[in-house]
């Protein structure tokens, strides 16, 4: 049975054009347009250009900052994460970091180390509302979806 996240979230293949694969590591200052999913690790900052996604796989990790359109985490962030329209952390999510979104999904089980940020509509910028920094861990319960 599929998560209520998995129902969420389109397919992969909707999302990514740019793969880089688990065995890759990449270091410096990068800048994608549409969607890149990271496998492996990359240090530095990764910025999207608009319409852009970026999916960091499970097993994945980037150090460094982080901006897309939409953020899709089920790996590691240890750095800042803008998503300017949406930031969904899967179960197996871990940001250590600052995050500034427009909208959050947060799945059980994932963990979020350091502050939260919602971003005001009209202008892109925070809303004023922070969080104080802790680790939030969810327990993971599968629950049934009713029809």
């Amino acid at each position: 049975m599929k998560s209520i996240l998995a129902k969420l979230i389109p397919s992969r293949k909707a999302l990514v054009d740019s793969i880089l694969d688990a065995s890759c590591i990449t270091r410096g200052e990068h800048e994608f347009s549409k969607g890149l999913e990271i496998r492996g690790s990359h240090f530095g900052p990764l910025t999207g250009q608009e319409g852009s996604v970026l999916v960091i796989a499970q097993g994945a990790c980037i150090e460094g900052a982080v901006e897309a359109d939409t953020v899709i985490l089920h790996g590691k962030v240890k750095g800042s994460v803008k998503a300017r329209k949406s930031l969904i952390v899967g179960a197996t999510g871990l940001l250590a970091g600052e995050a500034l979104y427009m909208t959050v999904q947060v799945a059980e089980g994932a963990r979020i180390e350091g502050r939260m940020r919602s971003m005001d509509e009209s202008n892109g910028t925070h809303s004023g509302v922070v969080r104080r920094p802790r680790t939030i861990e969810m327990p993971v319960v599968e629950a049934p979806l009713s029809a």
